[in-house]
């Protein structure tokens, strides 16, 4: 075999083709790789479901016997007045509240806020007073 010498002209020519091989090795877009990974997804599903609903519906017993409330009314017109409350009015409120009974007092008096005064005093007021005018200012 014959050794060949290298000269510096075909040095340089292979270096450069060398450089212009790796250049271009560098260059170059790289191999996509592959890569697979498991990863749990979450997934919404419908769900259709039917559900029976027991209503119940409780009923407040009616008391043993009516509550009765005081009502009192110095009647300022008199007996139209008495009879206004009496057969008009207390009738309709007891009728559109069951187990409700009113129990009215008249106090045909020119001293029916002396009369309210003083059952307050004693802590035996009427629950309900039909006032007027200047009759709290005593």
């Amino acid at each position: 075999m014959e050794r060949r010498k290298l000269n510096r002209r075909d040095f340089l020519r292979l270096t450069a083709a060398a450089a212009t091989g790796a250049i271009a090795a560098a260059c170059a877009p790289a191999t996509p790789q592959i890569v697979e990974v498991e990863k749990e997804v979450p997934v919404e599903k419908e769900v259709v479901r039917t559900v029976v609903v027991e209503k119940v519906v409780e009923v407040t017993p009616k008391p043993a016997k009516p509550v009765e409330i005081r009502f009192a009314e110095g009647s300022w017109v008199g007996p139209e007045g008495i009879k206004f409350w009496t057969d008009l009015i207390i009738p309709r409120f007891e009728a559109e509240n069951p187990g409700i009974k009113v129990k009215y007092e008249s106090a045909e008096s020119p001293d029916y806020a002396d009369k309210l005064y003083t059952q307050a005093v004693a802590g035996n007021a009427p629950d309900v007073m039909f006032v007027w005018g200047d009759i709290n200012y005593g």
